[in-house]
C-alpha cells in the first residue's frame, strides 16, 4: 500500500529562522516608530523634557534670526511661542509631572510654527542670509575685490572686519564686499621672519618648519629662530619679545621690515608677501598688527593681537619700538622659584589693584595685573595706538593675522592658534603641514 510519512514535531531550531521575504516592513521599524510616537505623547517620558529641548532649539533659532537681519514677523512669532515654552516648563517643573494634553498639544503647535517659520525663512531669503552667517559660516562672505589696488585707497579706519553689518559705525561701502588688505605690486623688499621661545614642544617645531618654508620660498626674505635668549631669564616671555625685536633691528640694519610670529602661529598663504599690506603705502605706517579674534574682543573695539606683527625697520619704528620697551614695569612681575611650593598665574586675570599674585605652575611669570591693561605688552601696545602712535600703526581684519583654524578650513594669510591648547596647535599645525589646511 501507499507508505505516507508522518510529520515531525516542531521544535526549536539551533540556526536562525529564513530571511524575511522581500517587500516586508520589518518589524522592528514598526516598533521603533511606535515608540517614538509613544514618547511624544508623553507615555514613555514627561513632556517638559520634550518642551526644553524645543526651548533651546528656540532660542538659538531667534539669536540667527536677529543676527540675519530678519523680517519682523519672523522674529515676533519665535519670540511669543519661547515664552509659551517658558511658561510650560514652569508649569511642569512646578507640578513635577507632564501637562498632559495641554504639553502635547503646545508641542505640536512648536513643531508646526518651527515648520511655518522654517519655509517663510526660505521664501523670503532669510534663510540663505542665516547660512552664510558668520556664526555659522565664517568665510561665506569673504570675496577678493576685483581690483585689489582699490583697497589701498580705504580709509586706515575701515580695515576691521566687515562681516559684522550690525555695528553702525561701518560705512555703507564697507559691508558691499570682505576687505583684502593686499595691494598687487612686483616690487619686493627684504624682510626677518622671526619667532623666539625657551619652551620645546611639537608644535613649536611644526610652527618653524612651516614658517622656516615661506620664508625659503619668498625672495628676500629670511628666517630666525632664537632658542635661548638671556632676556628670557629677566623678563615674561610676552614681554621679552619686544627686546628680542628691537635687538633684530640692530642686528639686520638692511633689512626692510621685521616680521614677529608666535609660535602658535605659521604663515598660511605663501603666495602672500608682508610688505604688500595695503597700509604700508603710506610712509607713515611703521607697525601693523591683527585685530584681535573675536573669541576674546569684539571686532569694533579695533583690539590688536600682539602675536603677530610687522614693524618697519626704520628710524620710527625703532621709536615705537623704544618706547614700547618702556612700558614694561618689572616690579609688577615675578617669577616662581624651584623651590617654592606654591605656584603664581602667568596671566592672573586679576584687577590691577589687587594684591594678590594667584596661583599657577612653578617657575611661570605673573603679574599683579589684567592681561589686557597696559602691564601687559598687548595692553600697552594698544594704549599707545590710541595715544599719540595712531597715525603709525594700522590694524587689518582679524582674519588676515589672528584666524583661528577652528573658525575656518583656512586662513587668509596667516593662522595664530590663540590660547589654544598643546593638542589644538599640535593638530592645527599639523593638518596644515599635511595639507588639509594647506597654504598655497
Amino acid at each position: 500500500g501507499e507508505h505516507r510519512c508522518s510529520a515531525p514535531e516542531r521544535t526549536s531550531l539551533p540556526f536562525p529562522p529564513s530571511p524575511r521575504p522581500a517587500g516586508r516592513i520589518p518589524l522592528s521599524a514598526v516598533k521603533a516608530v511606535r515608540h517614538f510616537a509613544m514618547m511624544f505623547m508623553g507615555r514613555h517620558i514627561d513632556s517638559w523634557v520634550v518642551l526644553r529641548g524645543l526651548l533651546v532649539f528656540m532660542q538659538a533659532m531667534l539669536m540667527l534670526l536677529v543676527e540675519a537681519g530678519a523680517p519682523s514677523f519672523l522674529v515676533t512669532v519665535p519670540a511669543l511661542l519661547n515664552g509659551l515654552l517658558m511658561i510650560a516648563i514652569g508649569c511642569n517643573f512646578y507640578k513635577g509631572r507632564a501637562m498632559g494634553n495641554c504639553s502635547r498639544t503646545l508641542i505640536i503647535v512648536s513643531l508646526i510654527t518651527i515648520s511655518a517659520c522654517g519655509f517663510a525663512m526660505w521664501r523670503t531669503g532669510t534663510l540663505d542670509k542665516v547660512a552664510n552667517h558668520p556664526l555659522i559660516n565664517p568665510l561665506a562672505s569673504y570675496s577678493t575685490p576685483n581690483n585689489t589696488n582699490d583697497a589701498a585707497q580705504l580709509p586706515l579706519q575701515l580695515m576691521f572686519d566687515t562681516r559684522y553689518p550690525k555695528f553702525e559705525r561701518l560705512k555703507e561701502e564697507s559691508q558691499k564686499k570682505k576687505f583684502f588688505p593686499f595691494i598687487k605690486s612686483e616690487v619686493k623688499s627684504t624682510a626677518l621672519i622671526l619667532q623666539a621661545d625657551n619652551r620645546n614642544g611639537s608644535f613649536i617645531e611644526l610652527s618653524k618648519k612651516i614658517n622656516k618654508m615661506y620664508a625659503e620660498r619668498q625672495d628676500l626674505y629670511q628666517y630666525e629662530f632664537i632658542g635661548n635668549h638671556t632676556t628670557f631669564l629677566t623678563m615674561p616671555p610676552f614681554w621679552a619679545k619686544i627686546w628680542i625685536v628691537r635687538e633684530a633691528c640692530k642686528r639686520y640694519p638692511n633689512v626692510d621690515f621685521i616680521v614677529w610670529l608666535d609660535t602658535d602661529a605659521a604663515v598660511a598663504d605663501h603666495s602672500l608677501r608682508f610688505e604688500h599690506l595695503s597700509p604700508f603705502t603710506d610712509e607713515e605706517v611703521v607697525f601693523i598688527a591683527g585685530a584681535d579674534t573675536p573669541l576674546f574682543h569684539d571686532p569694533k573695539d579695533d583690539w590688536m593681537n600682539a602675536g603677530v606683527f610687522v614693524v618697519r625697520n626704520s628710524e620710527k619704528g625703532h621709536d615705537l619700538i623704544d618706547e614700547w620697551m618702556t612700558h614694561y614695569n618689572p616690579d609688577l612681575w615675578r617669577r616662581t622659584g624651584k623651590d617654592e611650593q606654591l605656584t603664581m598665574v602667568r596671566t592672573s586675570g586679576l584687577d590691577a589693584n589687587s594684591s594678590s599674585w594667584g596661583s599657577v605652575t612653578r617657575g611661570e611669570w605673573a603679574c599683579k595685573c589684567h592681561w589686557d591693561d597696559e602691564n601687559f605688552a598687548q595692553g600697552s601696545l594698544n594704549k599707545m595706538a590710541r595715544n599719540g602712535w595712531g597715525h603709525h600703526i594700522a590694524i587689518v581684519p582679524w582674519y588676515v593675522f589672528t584666524e583661528r583654524l577652528d573658525y575656518a578650513p583656512s586662513c587668509m594669510f596667516v593662522c595664530h592658534i590663540a590660547s589654544g591648547s598643546t593638542h589644538t596647535r599640535q593638530v592645527r599645525l599639523q593638518n596644515m603641514l599635511s595639507g588639509q589646511a594647506s597654504f598655497t
